[in-house]
C-alpha cells in the first residue's frame, strides 16, 4: 500500500514537473516568436464598407473608454467609426505581434502627431485612412505611412508645396497621368514626414521625391536619413507609401472582421 501511494505520489511529482517545464517551453517559444516577427516591416490594412452592418455600440468595445467619450464628441458618424476602427486595429495587432495587453503599453502623442508606443518592447506603428481604407505599419524601427484616394490634382497646391523639380515634372503632363503623379508625390511625402515625425509642420517642398530610383532627395538644412521607401498595392484606385529605416520587404495582409472583434 505505501509502495503504491509512494509509486503515485513519484508519477504526480513527475506529472507535475513535466507540466511546469511545458508552460516554460510554450512561454520561451511564444517570446521568440514575437521577438522574430518583431524584426519584420508589416503593412495591415482594412476596408470601412466591410464593417458597415456593425453599429457604433457594437465598435465601442474595440477601444477604451477614453477613445469612445472623444469620439462620441464628434458630429461626422464616418469620422466616429474611422476613428473606432482605427484604434481597434492597432489593440488588437499590437497583441498579435507582441503579445502585449492594453495593460502592458502606454500610447503617447507626439508634439506632431506621431504615437510613441511605451511597453517592454521596441514597437513602432503608424497610421493612416483615406477613402474605404485604414492602413497601419508594424515595426522594431519608427516607420511613417500615408494611404491617399487618387482623384483630380491639386496643382494650386503643388505649385505652393513641392519642390520645383516635382511642379515642372507634373506640368509635363496631363489627365489620369497628371492624377496619378500628384497623389503619388503627396503620398511619399506625408509617410516620410509621418517617419521622422515632423508631420506637416516641416516644408514639403525642402526635399524632392524621384521615382525612377526610387529614392527620396533630400533639400539643404534637412538631416540626411537612411529610409526606405516601398509602395503598399493596395487597391487600383488608391496610392499608399511606407517610409522606415527598417531594410526587410514590407508583409500586407488586409484585417479580417473576425480578427478584429477578437475580446482581449
Amino acid at each position: 500500500m505505501n509502495e503504491t501511494l509512494n509509486f503515485q505520489g513519484t508519477v504526480l511529482s513527475n506529472l507535475k514537473d513535466f507540466n511546469n517545464f511545458t508552460i516554460f517551453f510554450l512561454q520561451a517559444y511564444r517570446i521568440f516568436v514575437i521577438f522574430i516577427s518583431t524584426d519584420m516591416l508589416k503593412i495591415y490594412y482594412l476596408r470601412i464598407s466591410d464593417f458597415q452592418h456593425l453599429s457604433e455600440d457594437e465598435l465601442f468595445p474595440l477601444v477604451g473608454e477614453d477613445t469612445v467619450r472623444k469620439v462620441t464628441g464628434y458630429k461626422n458618424p464616418g469620422v466616429r467609426r474611422t476613428k473606432l476602427l482605427g484604434e481597434g486595429m492597432i489593440r488588437r495587432l499590437l497583441f498579435r505581434l507582441w503579445g502585449l495587453h492594453k495593460e502592458d503599453y502606454l500610447i503617447r502623442i507626439g508634439e506632431h502627431g506621431k504615437p510613441l508606443v511605451e511597453s517592454r518592447f521596441s514597437v513602432w506603428y503608424n497610421l493612416s485612412h483615406s477613402g474605404d481604407y485604414i492602413v497601419a505599419a508594424f515595426s522594431h524601427l519608427e516607420v511613417g505611412i500615408d494611404i491617399e484616394q487618387k482623384r483630380k490634382a491639386r496643382m494650386e497646391v503643388a505649385r505652393r508645396f513641392f519642390h520645383p523639380a516635382e511642379i515642372q515634372c507634373l506640368q509635363n503632363l496631363a489627365g489620369d497621368a497628371q492624377d496619378e503623379l500628384f497623389f503619388r508625390y503627396w503620398s511619399v511625402k506625408e509617410s516620410f514626414l509621418k517617419y521622422t515625425g515632423e508631420g506637416l509642420s516641416a516644408s514639403l517642398s525642402a526635399f524632392r521625391v524621384k521615382f525612377e530610383q526610387a529614392i527620396v532627395l533630400l533639400g539643404q538644412g534637412m538631416e540626411k536619413r537612411e529610409v526606405k521607401i516601398s509602395e503598399c498595392k493596395i487597391d487600383p484606385s488608391y496610392v499608399s507609401y511606407i517610409c522606415s529605416g527598417n531594410r526587410e520587404i514590407p508583409v500586407l495582409r488586409k484585417v479580417a472582421l473576425a480578427e478584429l472583434q477578437y475580446r482581449l
